[in-house]
């Protein structure tokens, strides 16, 4: 489970929180991907990097980035 797995390399305990920030973050990243393959009218790259960004804020009080 991805969560475990960042909890881990994180050297930080598994919890509610966490778990569910992690199957958020997957979820916003399919969405992400499907948004860059799917809509020709938006550069892929730009909806990538966008996106990163979106999440690397919504981790941003957990991890220093």
């Amino acid at each position: 489970e991805f969560a475990a797995i960042l909890a881990e390399m994180m050297g930080r305990p598994m919890d509610d929180e966490f778990a569910l920030k992690s199957r958020i973050s997957i979820d916003i990243g399919y969405g992400i991907v499907e948004l860059a393959l799917e809509d020709t009218s938006l550069d892929p790259e730009a909806v990538l990097r966008q996106g990163a960004e979106m999440v690397k804020a919504y981790w941003r009080d957990l991890i220093d980035f």
